[in-house]
C-alpha cells in the first residue's frame, strides 16, 4: 500500500516503515501482515515464510496486541500443508522467545495461479487450496470467487455465482467433509514433517542472509527482483508444458472470449509498486488475446499410418488451440499426393520423422505459416513445434504478422 511509496525513497526504509506503522491508528492496535502478495508476484515458498519473518521482526517492538499473518495458498497441496505447519512453527518459536503478541494465520486463494480464460477452473483450484489451508491448520479460510481476478486486472466486480460458490466450497469441506476439526492431521507423515522442517531450516537461513545485508526492508527493491526471477520461471514452465494448466495449456476452451466474461477490460488501478500481481499464465494469455477477434482458420493435417500418428495428432491439436481457435482436423492419408490443396493461416503436419522430407517437398503449400511435430528432424519453410517447445516462441512471428495485417 502507501507504505511503499514513502519507504522506496528513505535511506533507512526498515526504520521508515516502523514509524510509519508508529503513525497509524491501529484499531485495537491488531496488524494484519498480507504475505498473500508476495505469493501473488511470484515468489517461492522460501520467499515467502524469510518476508514474513523479516516483518515479524521489524514490528517486535510495536506494542501491538495481535498479530494477523494472511497467507495465499495454490493447489500444490503438499508444499502448502508444509508451507503453513513451517510458518506456524517459526512464529511459535518466536513467540516463546521474545514474547511477542499472539497471532492467527489466514489462509486465502492464490491470485497467480487464477486464469481468465475458462474460469470455471479456478473453482477447482480455489476448492483445492482450500482443503490445504484446512488441513494445514489455518485459523481462518478466506475462499475467492472463481473469477475474482478480474477484480484486480479490470473494472469487475465477482459474480453472484462466483460468490456463492466460494461460500459453498468452504461449507462442504467443514460441514460435510468435516476438515478443520483435527489439530494438525498432518502430524507424524514423513514426509511432510520432513518438508515442513526443510522449509524452515532454508527460510530461516535466507531470513539471516537479508538480515546481515541489513534485512529486506533496507533491500526490498533486491528483494523483488529476486522475487521476479522466480516468477519468470513459473511462467516459462507454463509456456512449455513442463507444468499443465488446465484451460490455457492444454485442453483450451476455444469458445472463451474475454469481452464476454469480463466486460469492459478497461485495466484498474491496484498495481503495486513491488509486488504487482504477477500470474503464471498471463503471457500466454496475452497471445491469445491478440488473436481474440480474428478468424482464423487452422489446419492439422496427417500422412502415414493412422494408428502411428495418433498421439501426435492429438498433441498438435492441443497445441494448436493454446492460441484460441479451433483446429480442422483433416482425415489421415496414407500418401502426400491425397493431401488436399489447402488454403489457411496454420497449416501443421503430422508424420513419422522419417517421412517428413519426402512429404513436404511434395507438398502444395498454400499457407505462409507452416508446422511439423517432431523434436529431431527440421524441413525447410517448415517451424517445429513439440513437447516441450516454448508456446511463446513458436507464434511469436505468426502474431507479429497478423497484428500488422490488422
Amino acid at each position: 500500500g502507501d507504505w511503499e511509496k514513502e519507504i522506496s525513497s528513505s535511506s533507512s526504509k526498515k526504520q521508515s516503515f516502523i514509524e510509519y506503522l508508529s503513525t497509524q491508528d491501529l484499531e485495537e492496535k491488531r496488524i494484519l501482515f498480507k504475505i498473500s502478495s508476495v505469493h501473488n508476484t511470484g515468489a517461492s515458498i522460501v520467499q515467502e515464510l524469510s518476508y514474513a519473518l523479516s516483518l515479524l521482526c521489524a514490528c517486535s517492538d510495536l506494542k501491538i496486541n495481535s498479530f494477523f499473518f494472511e497467507v495465499a495458498v495454490d493447489s500444490l497441496y503438499f508444499n502448502n500443508i508444509a508451507k503453513l505447519r513451517a510458518l506456524r512453527f517459526m512464529l511459535e518459536s518466536f513467540s516463546e522467545k521474545y514474547q511477542i503478541a499472539p497471532f492467527k494465520i489466514i489462509a486465502t486463494s492464490s491470485l497467480r495461479e487464477q486464469t481468465l480464460y475458462d474460469p470455471w477452473v479456478n473453482m477447482l483450484r480455489n476448492t483445492l487450496s482450500s482443503s490445504t489451508a484446512l488441513n494445514a491448520g489455518a485459523d481462518m479460510v478466506l475462499v475467492h470467487s472463481y473469477d475474482r481476478v478480474g477484480e484486480e486486472l479490470f473494472s469487475y466486480q465477482s459474480k453472484e455465482l462466483g460468490l456463492r460458490q466460494a461460500e459453498n466450497s468452504f461449507y462442504v469441506l467443514t460441514e460435510e467433509s468435516s476438515l478443520g476439526f483435527i489439530t494438525d492431521p498432518a502430524k507424524g507423515s514423513l514426509t511432510l514433517e520432513h518438508l515442513s522442517y526443510e522449509y524452515i531450516e532454508l527460510s530461516f537461513s535466507e531470513f539471516k542472509k537479508w538480515e546481515k545485508d541489513g534485512g529486506i526492508f533496507k533491500n526490498l527493491k533486491k528483494f523483488s527482483l529476486a522475487v521476479e526471477v522466480v516468477a519468470q520461471k513459473r511462467k516459462k514452465r507454463v509456456a512449455e508444458i513442463a507444468y499443465t494448466v488446465t484451460g490455457i495449456n492444454s485442453f483450451s476452451n476455444t469458445d472463451d472470449n474475454l469481452s464476454l466474461l469480463f466486460g469492459d477490460l478497461k485495466n484498474n488501478d491496484k498495481a503495486s509498486l513491488f509486488f504487482p500481481l504477477r500470474r503464471n499464465t498471463e503471457d500466454i494469455e496475452a497471445l491469445r488475446f491478440k488473436l481474440e477477434a480474428l478468424d482464423l482458420k487452422i489446419h492439422l493435417v496427417g500422412v502415414g499410418e493412422k494408428e502411428k500418428l495418433s498421439a501426435r495428432m492429438s498433441f498438435s491439436k492441443n497445441y494448436l488451440e493454446v492460441l484460441g481457435h479451433s483446429v480442422h482436423i483433416e482425415e489421415v492419408v496414407k500418401n502426400a499426393k491425397d493431401v488436399k490443396s489447402i488454403k489457411s493461416d496454420i497449416f501443421c503436419l503430422c508424420c513419422e520423422d522419417q517421412d517428413y522430407e519426402a512429404v513436404c517437398a511434395s507438398l502444395k503449400l498454400q499457407s505462409e505459416f507452416c508446422f511439423i511435430v517432431s523434436k529431431k528432424v527440421t524441413v525447410d519453410k517448415f517451424e517445429n513445434i513439440s513437447q516441450g517447445k516454448n508456446i511463446l516462441d513458436s507464434f511469436q512471428g505468426f502474431v507479429q504478422k497478423m497484428e500488422e495485417k490488422k
